[in-house]
């Protein structure tokens, strides 16, 4: 099978402001390298996801996520994926979806019994829907909190006292006295910061934000 720019992709650091839709052009472009190791950091960890509800341990799911980004990325590349039929989400999903029955598939011949890629096929769009959107919500998440605390206007302390108590659940005296800060303090941190956090999440998801309209436009 014919691969993307580079045979591992990779994936992480810093986060990436380019829309879905622009990396998409870009992937057609000859700046697609680039282009491909933003597309693969922001959707292979969301297809891995999906592969581990259709039942695959990490390893296969790993395997089968990584097998769905290069067949998306030839596809793309060859105009075989048309947005007007179908949203990005729909085409990676089912995508995923056959590249880990693949695998299940091969596993229950190995072991000479079935079960496991029936299950798999039972798998309601619905429920891989939700997947899709609980590793998107967490993904999207991270990435404003990495911006939030690459703010050079939050002090580590700051942010720590807000992690642990607004995200983590950490009760507030305890927040107060390990890092000794006032509570009411903590409070007016919190206020701020998920002011701040709320604004950031709204940018990152119009960088994740697609439609067919917009991708036929690029």
């Amino acid at each position: 099978m014919s691969t993307g720019p580079s045979d591992t992709p990779r994936s992480g650091g810093a986060p990436n402001s380019a829309t879905t839709i622009e990396l998409l052009k870009r992937l057609q472009s000859a700046d697609a390298e680039s282009a491909w190791i933003a597309f693969d950091a922001r959707y292979r960890p969301i297809a891995l996801a999906v592969a581990r509800r259709l039942g695959l341990g990490h390893l296969d799911a790993e395997d089968a996520s990584q097998q769905a980004m290069l067949e998306f990325f030839n596809e793309w590349r060859s105009d075989g994926y048309r947005p007007e039929r179908a949203r990005l989400r729909t085409w990676l999903v089912s995508i995923v979806r056959h590249r880990a029955i693949d695998i299940l598939r091969k596993r229950d011949r190995e072991r000479g019994i079935g079960g496991d890629t029936q299950i798999a096929e039972h798998v309601s769009p619905d429920e891989l829907d939700r997947a899709w959107e609980e590793a998107c919500r967490k993904a999207i998440l991270a990435e404003a909190m990495g911006r939030l605390r690459d703010d050079t206007r939050t002090e580590p302390r700051t942010l720590e006292a807000f992690e642990r108590f607004a995200l983590q659940g950490v009760p507030v005296e305890s927040v107060a006295n390990d890092l000794d800060i006032e509570v009411a303090e903590i409070y007016r941190i919190k206020s701020r910061l998920i002011r701040r956090l709320r604004e950031i999440v709204d940018d990152v998801e119009r960088t994740w934000t697609e439609t067919a309209a917009r991708m036929r436009e690029a």
